[in-house]
C-alpha cells in the first residue's frame, strides 16, 4: 500500500520559493524585499557567491538593515570557512559588529557574532557576547544552545590555562 507523503521535500519547497520570488522580481526588479528573499534562498541552496553579490548591493543602499548585515555575514563566514579565506571571515565579523551597534539586544546578531568571534580566536569577546545573548534570548531551545556553547568555551579556556 502506498501512502501519500505528508509534506514536500525541502528542495521542492525551495524551488517553489525561488519560482515565486523570480516571478515577483520580474514585476518589481528593484524590490529590496524580493531581492533579499532571493539571497536567502541562495543561502539555503549553498549558492554563496550570488547571495553575497545581492546582499552587498543591498547594503550599499541600506547599510543599517540588520537583516541584510546578518545574512551577508553568514554568507561570507560560510564561504570563508569553505575556502579558508581569512578576509571573508574577518569581513563577516565586521558586519556583525556593525549589526550589534545597531541592534545590541538582537539575539540573532549576538548568537552569530559570538560564533564568529570564537572562530576568530577572540574568546573573551565571545564569552561577553554569549552572556549578552543569554540576557536577551527568550526561546528555551536557543538559550540552551547558547548556554552549552558558552560552557564549552569556558571549559576550553580553563583547560588551556591549567596546562
Amino acid at each position: 500500500m502506498r501512502v501519500q507523503p505528508r509534506h514536500r521535500s525541502a528542495a521542492f519547497r525551495l524551488q517553489n520559493a525561488r519560482t515565486r520570488i523570480e516571478s515577483h522580481l520580474q514585476r518589481y526588479p528593484d524590490s529590496a524585499y524580493w531581492l533579499h528573499m532571493e539571497a536567502r534562498v541562495d543561502l539555503l541552496q549553498d549558492r554563496l557567491d550570488p547571495a553575497i553579490a545581492i546582499l552587498d548591493e543591498q547594503l550599499r543602499t541600506s547599510p543599517t538593515e540588520t537583516g541584510l548585515l546578518v545574512d551577508d555575514a553568514f554568507a561570507l563566514f560560510q564561504r570563508g570557512m569553505i575556502s579558508g579565506s581569512d578576509q571573508d571571515r574577518a569581513q563577516a565579523l565586521d558586519l556583525l559588529r556593525h549589526a550589534d551597534e545597531l541592534a545590541p539586544a538582537d539575539p540573532v546578531v549576538l548568537f552569530n557574532e559570538a560564533i564568529v568571534m570564537e572562530e576568530r580566536g577572540q574568546s573573551m569577546n565571545a564569552i561577553e557576547t554569549w552572556n549578552r545573548f543569554l540576557r536577551f534570548e527568550h526561546d528555551p531551545g536557543w538559550r540552551n544552545e547558547g548556554r552549552m556553547r558558552l560552557q564549552n568555551l569556558e571549559a576550553r579556556l580553563q583547560n588551556n590555562s591549567g596546562r
